[in-house]
């Protein structure tokens, strides 16, 4: 039975956004799963109208609009009030990671063999020594959120006693009966951190490995050290909560 994949791609001033869009729709699922786009723009200064005009006739597509920057969490809480499909996906709105991977996170889900899955970019040996030569040449930029990101992910492992090894993976794919039961206050980059808290609670996280392909300040990265903070407390209070 063909089920239905909702991919939200939360996007702000990323403006490959609509290649993201046509790789997402050349995907090949071998007719096992159908799918709804759900990009939501979180009050972009560059005017997207007009690049969207070529999907108007795409079926189970939706452009959603905030009018001013509320942060990456509130654009994925968005779009997840307006999922339709079992099983939900996020997709970064820039090219760091390649709607190819798309089959291999959702799989596991598909195959009944766990709730949630992660694409962890930290799992293939060969995929990191690529990823390393691209970090020497960037060091300066590079340091601080390749440093940042294992501290997140160890202090998550200590705190939820996980095994993950890349909590702030964009590719985080969700079964739709899980997700539906959470409520997420976040609204900045700390969702990350919410929502794996909040699923650890519940269950157990699978990772699979994807490929990806780093960017710079300049390209459009946008987590800066203050957000590391925030992710660190927000999982910290998420363990301290009696909420799931």
């Amino acid at each position: 039975m063909e089920k239905k994949l909702s991919v939200i791609i939360p996007f702000y001033n990323e403006l490959n956004v609509t290649n993201v869009i046509e790789n997402v729709l050349k995907i090949n699922f071998n007719n096992e799963v159908c799918v709804e786009i759900i990009a939501v723009d979180d009050g972009s200064t560059h005017f997207f109208k007009q690049d969207f005009n070529k999907f108007k006739q795409t079926p189970n597509f939706k452009i959603l609009v905030h009018n001013k920057n509320l942060g990456k969490g509130a654009a994925i809480k968005t779009g997840l009030s307006y999922c339709s499909g079992s099983i939900i996906i996020i997709q970064d709105g820039d090219l760091e990671y390649d709607p190819k991977d798309i089959p291999s996170v959702i799989s596991p889900i598909l195959n009944n063999e766990t709730l949630v899955c992660y694409g962890s970019r930290h799992i293939d040996k060969n995929k990191l020594k690529k990823n390393y030569k691209w970090f020497r040449t960037h060091i300066g930029q590079a340091i601080l959120p390749m440093l940042g990101g294992r501290i997140i992910t160890y202090t998550c492992n200590i705190l939820f006693n996980s095994k993950l090894t890349d909590v702030l993976t964009c590719y985080k794919a969700f079964d739709i009966s899980l997700i539906k039961t959470m409520e997420f206050i976040s609204n900045g980059f700390n969702f990350e951190a919410e929502i794996t808290a909040k699923v650890l609670k519940q269950t157990k996280i699978k990772e699979v490995s994807i490929s990806y392909n780093p960017r710079t300040k300049k390209q459009g990265k946008k987590i800066k050290l203050k957000d590391g903070l925030k992710i660190i407390i927000t999982l910290i209070k998420c363990k301290m909560s009696k909420k799931v």
